[in-house]
């Protein structure tokens, strides 16, 4: 059995699909979420942050937090003490 591409590129859906499929495999097996492998990052209003953080849930104890003022997701200056829909606890 042979496949072709629609496409004439000569690369079939099962090599994109299991393209697809080591690729998924390889963020499960590391840990890694979809918002800590995205270059994109999204708004603070989008995820509404507020400076004032809701009991622990707050940026300095977020997975996504880097020190000294950064997200992996969110664009802009990150306050310690603020917090966001998107807060991830810290893994030990």
């Amino acid at each position: 059995m042979t496949t072709s591409s629609a496409s004439g590129s000569g690369v079939s859906r099962r090599t994109v699909l299991l393209g697809c499929l080591a690729g998924g495999a390889s963020a499960l097996a590391t840990g890694a979420s979809a918002l800590e492998m995205s270059p994109v990052k999204v708004s603070k209003d989008s995820v509404h942050y507020v400076l004032t953080a809701q009991g622990d849930h707050r940026c300095g104890v977020c997975k996504l937090f880097v020190a000294p003022s950064s997200c992996i997701a969110v664009s802009g200056d990150i306050g310690r003490d603020c917090g966001c829909r998107i807060w991830l606890p810290k893994v030990a």
